[in-house]
């Protein structure tokens, strides 16, 4: 559960980004780390989740986590 004073949003999972039927491309990180760094800057958090808890096979959830504006 979340703080009221805190959002939540995810990106596609991992298996959307790689297609079974394609090639499997390798990154260099670089993208995690901004965004890594764009948390930090902006006191939130970054992890990773199972999509399906406990699978890690069926592909991963990047969750970002930022604190809500002030008015």
């Amino acid at each position: 559960m979340l703080s009221e004073s805190r959002t939540k949003t995810s990106s596609a999972s991992s298996k959307d980004a790689s297609p079974k039927d394609s090639p499997r491309l390798r990154g260099s990180g670089l993208g995690l780390m901004i965004v890594k760094t764009l948390a930090d800057k902006y006191h939130g958090r970054v992890w990773v989740e199972d999509r399906i808890k406990g699978n890690h096979a069926e592909g991963a959830e990047f969750v970002i986590e930022l604190p809500l504006a002030k008015r």
